[in-house]
């Protein structure tokens, strides 16, 4: 009966249509407000990851969901492996499907000492979710762990099936030799 119904219960069939549960939900229970959320928009064969984005060197306010970007990377170079410093282009037309509440958080390697240093070391990320095959998906997340930053480059609407070609995809540095000054 209505009268022992909670506040938060959801009575009207209306207000879950498209809903599926946030989690597992048993036989029988009482469906309240939060527990079911908006499914994915997802292809077959997608997967929704999220990853933050520097609020500065994303795309500036400018993305919105349904946009598609291409994700570049920035590696350092690596003595070990004998690998330059690069930039690459690790995925073409990402699509976008959210894009969360900016956060501030420490910027890597600060350590804050007093509230002037804590304040310069700040950094606003933007969490960003898209939509990606498992491939793609494992790839950001390399590029999440690994790479020194990462941006996302917004694709204008009507381009995304313009092709890149694979020479522009990554940027290599050329070595350099520094000539030091002449002693006195």
């Amino acid at each position: 009966p209505a009268k022992y119904a909670s506040k938060a219960s959801l009575r009207d069939p209306a207000e879950i249509a498209g809903l599926v549960p946030g989690t597992p939900l048993q036989a029988g229970v009482e469906l309240q407000q939060g527990m079911l959320i908006e499914q994915p928009a997802l292809a077959p064969g997608e997967r929704e990851i999220s990853v933050l984005i520097n609020a500065d060197t994303g795309v500036a306010g400018k993305l919105r969901p349904g946009d598609n970007v291409d994700v570049l990377a920035t590696f350092q170079s690596d003595d070990t492996t004998r690998s330059p410093a690069s930039a690459r282009t690790i995925i073409r037309r990402a699509r976008v499907i959210t894009i969360g509440l900016p956060r501030s958080a420490a910027k890597p390697g600060s350590t804050g000492q007093d509230a002037a240093q804590a304040a310069g070391a700040q950094q606003v990320l933007v969490p960003v979710t898209f939509a990606l095959r498992p491939t793609l998906a494992l790839r950001l997340t390399y590029a999440e762990t690994f790479a020194s930053e990462i941006r996302m480059a917004l694709i204008r609407r009507g381009d995304e099936k313009r092709p890149l070609a694979s020479d522009k995809r990554e940027y290599t540095l050329p070595p350099t030799i520094a000539k030091l000054p002449q002693g006195n």
